[in-house]
């Protein structure tokens, strides 16, 4: 993803002691950034300032571990506060202060302090149709794949990236709002696939599951059953990136986003919010949030999977934004090489294009969450069981196994 970036400061690049790390939590809108300083005090130089979730090196470590100089991929070095590092790696491991890293210090800090800035690759608003020409926002989804980029240049290298930092290839998790976290999305299928589904001629996707269920923390027995920091009932884009919804796990002012990459190493992230965001949000608001969950996803190594999401035609106050809001979904896929799920086309064959009768959430039926004998027909809660384990099953055997 491209960055503004400044001057180097520092030209000595990465020493033979370096490690990745995960530095800092995400900002919210408007927050300052992390200051790396020219030496480990809060009274030194501020040398400059990163935002949260940047992907660092860290090279050594005061000897009281309180302090960790790091160096940043535009070649900037400086110390960061101990509580700020988030990393894959244990940083006691670091040599200290006095040991054998002696990194080369160059130039003075400018006059004006810069900020590595990340800078959106996507245009706010959707940029293949015309903003508000419905007709052609719907043909664009219909023609959209309902599966896309699982097999991208892209995808296979976040895969390595997530790997070179750590991330379990074998645990996925789920950002989403109440159509995630309902009971009938997943859970059925990680709670015993035997008892609950029929797999009809999907009987291949049992493999992906073993693949699955195996237990990405101590409170979970698999990833399909698993509570996310980032699933919540009536979460929003911005709750998702908000220190303000972190649950009790987090740390400081970690965002519920990087709280759940931390504690459970995803190599993916099945992604569909909107729902909520429709109702206040413009367009370039959500693409906004939704293009920094994808960035910061890129950065943390985890393959961010966005799916599009039904709202009904009669619902004439929202329905038009949210074709907006998934036509920018659709160009952030497209922009960063990432995977998509076309919920949204696959679910017009659907009565009611699979919504249930609040109008609102994905229709669902008891005994039929994972019944892919035909229920995937019926009802929307099922078919999007169905994608979700599809999509899982292309980058089981195409990426994660390479």
């Amino acid at each position: 993803t491209p960055v503004s970036t400044p001057e180097p400061i520092h030209t000595e690049v990465v020493s033979a002691f370096s490690i990745p790390v995960l530095i800092g939590s995400l900002n919210v809108a408007d927050a300052p950034g992390i200051p790396l300083y020219r030496e480990p005090s809060p009274d030194a130089e501020k040398v400059v300032i990163i935002p949260g979730g940047t992907v660092v090196h860290a090279q050594r470590r005061t000897s009281d571990g309180t302090w960790i100089e790091i160096i940043t991929d535009q070649g900037a070095v400086g110390w960061a506060a101990a509580p700020d590092v988030f990393a894959v790696v244990d940083l006691a491991s670091l040599p200290s202060i006095g040991g054998e890293v002696q990194p080369t210090l160059i130039a003075a800090a400018p006059d004006i302090l810069p900020t590595l800035t990340i800078t959106p690759t996507l245009n706010p608003v959707p940029t293949a149709v015309t903003l508000g020409d419905v007709p052609a926002m719907e043909q664009r989804l219909r023609e959209t794949p309902i599966l896309l980029n699982l097999t991208s240049e892209r995808t296979y290298w976040l895969f390595q990236r997530g790997r070179d930092f750590g991330k379990r290839p074998d645990v996925f998790t789920t950002i989403g709002d109440s159509n995630t976290t309902n009971g009938d999305y997943l859970q059925p299928i990680g709670m015993g696939a035997d008892t609950y589904c029929t797999w009809g001629d999907y009987a291949y996707l049992q493999a992906t599951v073993d693949y699955f269920s195996v237990a990405p923390s101590d409170e979970s027995s698999n990833s399909f059953v698993h509570h996310s920091e980032t699933a919540q009932k009536g979460f929003s884009s911005a709750a998702v990136l908000d220190p303000f919804w972190a649950g009790g796990i987090c740390r400081g002012s970690e965002s519920p986003l990087m709280c759940e990459f931390r504690t459970i190493q995803p190599i993916a992230a099945i992604i569909m919010i909107g729902g909520i965001d429709v109702n206040d949000l413009t367009t370039a608001e959500y693409a906004a949030n939704m293009q920094t969950i994808v960035t910061t996803s890129i950065q943390q190594g985890v393959i961010p999977i966005l799916t599009t999401f039904v709202v009904l035609p009669n619902r004439d106050d929202v329905y038009e934004r949210s074709l907006e809001f998934n036509n920018a979904l659709v160009d952030i896929a497209t922009t960063e090489g990432t995977p998509l799920i076309n919920l949204w086309a696959a679910a017009q064959s659907l009565p009611d294009d699979g919504i249930g009768p609040d109008h609102t959430h994905l229709k669902a039926q008891v005994g039929s969450f994972c019944a892919f004998d035909g229920a995937q027909q019926q009802f929307g809660g099922t078919l999007r069981n169905l994608l979700t384990l599809q999509a899982l099953d292309v980058l089981r055997q195409n990426v994660l196994s390479r």
